[in-house]
């Protein structure tokens, strides 16, 4: 749960970033790569589970 807070957050902050300074700005690519990052992470995570089952 605490990890969709986090994706949820940083969506929004970069969606807003991005909205204000452009989507080829830095601050919005270095969001864009945290929430990439916080993604791989839960992808990782879901695909160890199946393969436990």
């Amino acid at each position: 749960m605490a990890m969709e807070m986090d994706i949820e957050a940083v969506r929004r902050k970069m969606i807003q970033t991005g909205l204000e300074k452009g989507l080829t700005h830095s601050d919005t690519v270095q969001l864009s790569k945290e929430l990439d990052k916080l993604l791989h992470r839960v992808q990782l995570f879901v695909s160890g589970m199946k393969l436990k089952r």
